[in-house]
């Protein structure tokens, strides 16, 4: 199954929304006020989504924004983040532009990211004419195979290791060790770089979508990043929400989600805990069945730092 690029892209915009435009799209950044929130239109324009009718029409974020000159305007951000070149993406961004102007009574700006791996692909104009009807729509393109890894790795913009992340997805495909290795490498840069906690955290989770790995390998890359932690107290649970997630999801069709979700997480703390103690007794075992969200994800923090399994469930 083909890993799905764009979806890690669509959550990390919503914090990295400045970081990715002033690497892909700068003087869209520049001429943004900053000093006011971006509203975020997500909800409505997935609300117009829902009418289209042709092909695969997916715009992936919608924000309103201050431009420096006092202004608002709206940015549509599609993200067009994979491995296959869509002779259709022209048509989507102006049925895109049209519906949300249609809507608001007001006109966007339409941004497009490439990650396919074509160089001489980019699609920025949608042009149609016929017995004297013309219409024209021309749009910015970014494309990540426009950067290179090197230039992506020493910059201090969080996303750029997201970039980095995209290259090495695709180098590693296939060979989840070596992604495992160059993922751990990748993290430790991250922590090493510095940024605020939140900045870190959402381009983590990026950099974890998109370096997907399978599940004995994950568990393996988890236990590497607890080490990393333990020295730099960062946090990690994407891994471990996913996963719990997976679990649960049969068990919560059945019993509701939130008890799905808890065996879920009870379940991938037991592994965790095998993993580096190397068993848990039955009354342990007990103990995280029994246990609610709040003290597994409590527990969960404790595989960090716990020296033994009895730290991992001591009270408190």
């Amino acid at each position: 199954m083909a890993e799905h690029y764009d979806l890690p892209w669509k959550e990390a915009l919503d914090r990295l929304l400045p970081s990715f435009l002033a690497l892909f799209f700068p003087q869209v950044h520049q001429a943004i006020d900053w000093s006011e929130e971006p509203e975020n239109l997500e909800t409505e324009l997935q609300r117009l989504s829902r009418d289209a009718t042709v092909g695969d029409r997916r715009a992936d974020k919608l924000f309103r924004v201050r431009l420096a000159s006092g202004e608002r305007t709206m940015l549509l951000l599609h993200i067009e983040v994979q491995t296959t070149v869509d002779p259709r993406l022209p048509e989507r961004i102006l049925i895109y532009w049209y519906r949300i102007f249609d809507h608001y009574g007001e006109r966007p700006i339409s941004l497009v990211l490439l990650g396919d791996e074509n160089p001489g692909w980019r699609p920025n104009l949608f042009s149609y004419q016929r017995l004297g009807f013309r219409i024209e729509l021309e749009y910015p393109v970014a494309k990540l195979l426009d950067h290179r890894p090197a230039d992506l790795r020493a910059s201090n913009n969080p996303i750029a290791l997201a970039g980095v992340a995209y290259f090495l997805a695709r180098a590693t495909a296939g060979r989840p060790a070596e992604r495992m290795e160059l993922k751990l490498e990748l993290v430790q840069l991250l922590f090493d770089k510095g940024f605020e906690e939140d900045l870190t955290d959402q381009t983590f989770r990026l950099i974890d979508w998109l370096l997907v790995l399978p599940r004995e390998t994950d568990q393996a890359f988890q236990l590497r990043v607890y080490e990393i932690m333990e020295s730099t107290r960062m946090r990690y649970v994407t891994s471990l929400e996913r996963m719990a997630r997976e679990d649960g999801l049969q068990e919560g069709r059945q019993e509701g989600l939130e008890d799905g979700l808890r065996k879920g997480q009870a379940a991938l703390i037991h592994r965790l805990l095998e993993l580096r103690f190397g068993s848990v007794s039955a009354e342990q075992a007990a103990l995280l069945a029994g246990a609610d969200l709040g003290q597994l994800s409590r527990w969960g923090e404790r595989v960090v730092t716990a020296a033994t399994l009895d730290e991992v469930f001591a009270a408190g």
